[in-house]
């Protein structure tokens, strides 16, 4: 008698240990869903901003063959185009353009540029510091055929 009880015993026992089949449940983690639905609400709104500014368009100047420091600006060089920008952004105006022709061209301020490059390029680079464990592992689970 106590033979065929231990041998239930293995047998629920060791159907319980056989491996499973289907999806695996990760247990549930609050953090993450949160930080999942903020980053989903902050990217919605950034995408309804951006959608709302399309409008807004200003003619501005711009510079249709590389000019060199030093070289005088004709007509040809100079074209109206319709561009979306925020006004810190600077710009000439297209009504500047009978200004502007004959006007000798100046060094580009490498330094400004330098520090905006810096200031769009990290927060992408923290973004990928953070997130690179799950993205190297998305990619690998991706690659596997099957």
């Amino acid at each position: 008698m106590a033979e065929a009880r231990a041998r239930e015993r293995l047998s629920v026992a060791g159907a319980e240990l056989a491996p499973r089949t289907g999806f695996r449940v990760r247990p549930q983690r609050p953090g993450r869903a949160l930080f999942g639905v903020l980053l989903v609400v902050a990217s919605v709104v950034v995408a309804l901003t951006i959608y709302a500014r399309v409008g807004d368009r200003h003619e501005v100047l711009a510079v249709t063959r590389t000019v060199l420091a030093g070289e005088q600006l004709s007509a040809s060089d100079l074209r109206v185009v319709s561009i979306s920008s925020d006004d810190s952004l600077p710009s000439v105006p297209s009504s500047a353009m009978d200004s502007m022709v004959g006007q000798y061209a100046r060094n580009t301020p490498w330094s400004e540029f330098a520090a905006f490059a810096i200031l769009f390029a990290l927060p992408v680079s923290l973004v990928f510091f953070f997130f690179q464990r799950y993205l190297v592992g998305g990619l690998a689970g991706g690659g596997v055929k099957g």
